[in-house]
């Protein structure tokens, strides 16, 4: 009886099932070596974000907030990925989302581009700003009991200015 090309054990889809395999072992060592190089990039374009944001949540602690970086990329694209930070305000559900996407030398942030040469400078204000805005209207809403902290209020956004 001769072997037809179509019998599920033959030699030849075997062997077609083999490379087939070791084609999509390849390619998904090729995807997760793209995602880390990918990866290592932003996290370099990131960094002084991060740092900044690390410097914000020292400060913030005694404004009764804290912040949370997530260290995880999202991959949205071929070449875009999204981070992001939260600035929670303890004791209560409110947080302010930061969230960053970065395509090549770009980071954007609330619909605005800012490039890695320049830009990073530009971005920093603007971040402060907006917690600054965040906390500032967290400290009006707060309980009896916290108001305290708003004695202490213009000391605190001074501080964040500095930064």
């Amino acid at each position: 009886m001769p072997i037809s090309i179509n019998d599920e054990d033959s030699p030849i889809r075997h062997l077609k099932r083999r490379w087939d395999e070791e084609d999509a072992a390849r390619d998904e060592r090729e995807r997760q070596a793209k995602r880390a190089f990918l990866e290592q990039e932003a996290n370099e374009l990131f960094a002084p974000l991060e740092n900044h944001l690390i410097r914000l949540g020292r400060v913030l602690h005694a404004a009764n907030a804290t912040v949370e970086i997530d260290p995880t990329w999202e991959h949205l694209g071929d070449r875009k990925l999204r981070r992001v930070a939260n600035v929670l305000f303890k004791g209560s559900a409110q947080h302010l989302r930061l969230d960053f996407t970065i395509e090549g030398v770009t980071i954007f942030y609330r619909d605005t581009r800012y490039r890695f040469t320049s830009g990073i400078g530009a971005l920093i204000p603007v971040l402060t700003s907006d917690v600054e805005q965040f906390i500032t209207a967290q400290n009006q809403a707060a309980v009896p009991a916290n108001l305290a902290l708003t004695s202490d209020q213009p000391l605190l956004i001074e501080h964040l200015r500095g930064l």
